[in-house]
């Protein structure tokens, strides 16, 4: 009778020790085939790679030290500031101070953020320390830019307070209930390149037009959860059912605050209307 029991109980063990592989082996399958799908949407057109990065121009490497370049955007400022108020042709020196713009923070700040890793709570001021959210992500480089601002009031603002209050409370762009695709199209047909402010559904980000296409750029929670920039047709973050638009290095108020140093607000504007 023993000799029955030992043997039921051994095949008892042996049967529950393999539907345990088993179902060990369905879980790893499972998660390879949940990466594998990850990985394959990420990289169908939607990473702007080294070789598409220098056919538009864009810099994915950083060069140089930040902290000098931190400087260095400080005193270039000072003598742009100068060269506005001794102007004669105020209108050239606001052109100029766009191209500034747009170009120091997309090809010398922004290489400095990519494939940092983003969180939630994540609200780093340093490239490549600890880990940066959507909204501080924007925060941080346009404070770096030398917008004055408060970085917290921005970084823990609502994506669409942000679009808002850059655009100096005039009427920000809303579209509503249409398709990534749709926005792109929008953006070629009625905006100048540059950089714009992007609010989503629950994300913030950047817009940029930039020879004659447009991305996205923002610290992003899909695969692989990091700093990126994104071809905007494609992004998987750009799906929203409103999508909010703010001018940066085309706004030529906005320009002005930043030459005299002027104090950009944000405020709790939340209101359907925008």
């Amino acid at each position: 009778m023993k000799t029955i029991n030992c043997l039921i109980l051994f095949v008892l063990i042996f049967f529950l020790s393999n539907c345990k592989n088993e179902a060990k082996k369905i879980q790893i399958l499972a998660e390879k085939i949940d990466t594998i799908r990850t990985v394959s949407f990420y990289n169908k057109d939607v990473k702007v790679t080294e070789f598409k990065a220098k056919k538009f121009g864009i810099n994915l490497e950083k060069s140089g030290e930040y902290n000098d370049l931190l400087k260095q955007i400080k005193s270039d400022k000072i003598s742009l500031k100068n060269l506005y108020q001794n102007s004669e042709n105020k209108q050239n020196i606001i052109d100029s101070v766009s191209n500034y713009l747009l170009e120091t923070l997309l090809n010398k700040i922004l290489p400095f953020w990519y494939n940092m890793p983003w969180s939630m709570s994540g609200y780093s001021a340093i490239p490549q320390v600890g880990e940066v959210g959507c909204s501080y992500l924007v925060a941080n480089t346009l404070l770096q830019l030398g917008f004055n601002i408060n970085r917290f009031e921005v970084g823990q603002a609502a994506s669409w307070d942000i679009c808002k209050a850059f655009q100096l409370e005039d009427s920000v762009i809303v579209l509503k209930n249409i398709t990534q695709k749709e926005v792109v199209s929008y953006v070629k047909q009625n905006l100048k390149e540059g950089f714009y402010t992007l609010g989503l559904d629950c994300h913030a980000g950047y817009l940029l037009y930039y020879h004659n296409e447009v991305f996205m750029v923002h610290s992003s929670w899909y695969y692989p959860g990091v700093v990126v920039i994104e071809f905007a047709d494609f992004a998987p973050a750009m799906q929203s059912g409103i999508t909010v638009i703010g001018e940066i290095t085309t706004n030529e108020k906005l320009i002005i605050k930043w030459l005299n140093d002027e104090f950009v607000e944000v405020r709790n504007f939340r209101t359907p209307e925008l």
